[in-house]
């Protein structure tokens, strides 16, 4: 499987080089307290703020049967065991950064994809070294946090959203102070290449063309109605000067 190949201390050493390198520091912890400095206008992180970090678990999306209920991958169609998706060692590397250098408590961390299944390969590794964390999934069972709606309204500026169901940013979301977009810097045949902007796709409590889990875990009907993001990629809109959801989202 592909993420057995990739090595914890090159992960590690990529996470360091890119804060280093991004801040323009000699140092990791200098790289955080640059980082939340710049963000908050000089005042750097303070102790019981929340971070979210939207990782991209498209692979394993809740509307496919592709995970079981363990949380083990299953293959199904197109979505085999090596598809390409986060891999542990990296979001290892980020949660290992914001705990033990910049000094986030774990208890205030939230990571994970409200579309989708934390699986195991994933969940594990991670678990095991940061109990604390919140591993935020669409079905919320055998340790991790179940997604829910907040009363926090998501605005779309296109006419083409009205009288659709009204979207509302999940809760982890809406209450963090900060939410770092971890996303799989990979192609779509339908977006082309949009580096961190697609990531947002799976950040409501939905899919992007309106399919929605139900009420509860009990096999209730999905909701629909919501607005189709995909009507504005740029392979069904393909002019200049046209509205994208992708923009509204970030």
């Amino acid at each position: 499987l592909w993420y057995e190949h990739v090595d914890q201390a090159v992960a590690e050493s990529m996470m360091s080089r890119a804060l280093r390198r991004y801040a323009g520091t000699a140092g990791d912890k200098a790289a955080w307290q640059a980082i939340f400095q710049h963000f908050n206008g000089g005042q750097g992180y303070r102790a019981g703020e929340k971070i979210a970090i939207k990782i991209n678990l498209v692979t394993t999306n809740t509307r496919m049967p592709v995970v079981d209920e363990n949380y083990d991958v299953r293959e199904s169609g197109d979505i085999t065991r090596d598809s390409v998706a986060n891999s542990p060692q990296l979001l290892h590397a980020l949660l290992d950064q914001l705990v033990n250098v910049a000094g986030v408590a774990q208890e205030d961390i939230t990571i994970g994809d409200p579309t989708g299944l934390f699986v195991n390969y994933l969940y594990e590794p991670l678990h095991a070294d940061f109990p604390d964390v919140h591993y935020l999934d669409n079905r919320g069972t055998l340790g991790r946090t179940r997604a829910e709606y907040s009363g926090v309204r998501f605005h779309w500026s296109t006419a083409a959203a009205g009288g659709t169901r009204d979207d509302f940013i999940p809760t982890a979301f809406a209450e963090a102070d900060y939410l770092i977009n971890f996303a799989v810097l990979k192609s779509h045949d339908m977006a082309g290449i949009t580096v961190g902007a697609k990531n947002h796709y799976g950040s409501l409590l939905r899919n992007p063309d309106g399919w929605a889990r139900g009420g509860n875990n009990s096999g209730q009907a999905p909701y629909n109605g919501y607005y189709d993001m995909h009507a504005s990629l740029p392979n069904v809109r393909k002019e200049m000067g046209q509205y994208r959801a992708l923009v509204d989202l970030m």
